[in-house]
């Protein structure tokens, strides 16, 4: 089984999965007046660590929260993103919740989608690990069979060590 770590964040993958953790770079967008600040802020809206990972290859643009994937997604397939928020949020109530989540399928919903695809569904839980906070964003390519794939994806999920 095979291991990727960076960042603070290590995943044993699991077979059939594919997976990259990488850290964006601020981007030279000046962020508008009118939200009171004036400091460069990154394209992809973050500068902590993203953890991506994909029953299908996941290619060379995809968007923190899986645009440009999961588009792609099979009936039996799903995208996971863990992004990671800056660390004074861990203090908030959004992040209450400790430790990597499990999932269930009743937390995921068609509506639950940053892009709602029909016939797809998925889950984002905020959580803190290592008092750093977190968003665990999951898209399942097929509601009705999400149980199953729920399954895989807390299996990889198992294996996802945060320090």
């Amino acid at each position: 089984m095979a291991t990727i770590s960076a960042h603070g964040l290590t995943l044993r993958l699991r077979p059939g999965w594919d997976a990259r953790i990488r850290l964006p770079h601020a981007g030279a967008i000046s962020a508008p007046p009118s939200m009171r600040t004036y400091e460069d802020v990154p394209i992809g809206g973050t500068v902590n660590p993203v953890l991506h990972a994909a029953t299908i290859p996941l290619g060379l643009n995809v968007a923190d929260y899986g645009g440009g994937l999961v588009e792609r997604l099979g009936g039996s397939d799903a995208f996971v993103g863990v992004i990671g928020f800056d660390p004074e949020a861990a203090s908030t109530a959004l992040f209450g919740r400790h430790g990597v989540p499990r999932l269930r399928d009743s937390m995921f919903r068609n509506e639950t989608q940053q892009r709602v695809m029909p016939g797809a569904s998925g889950s984002q839980v905020f959580f803190q690990a290592a008092g750093r906070p977190y968003c665990l964003y999951v898209v399942v390519g097929n509601h009705a069979l999400r149980r199953r794939t729920i399954g895989r994806v807390n299996d990889l999920l198992a294996g996802l060590t945060i320090s």
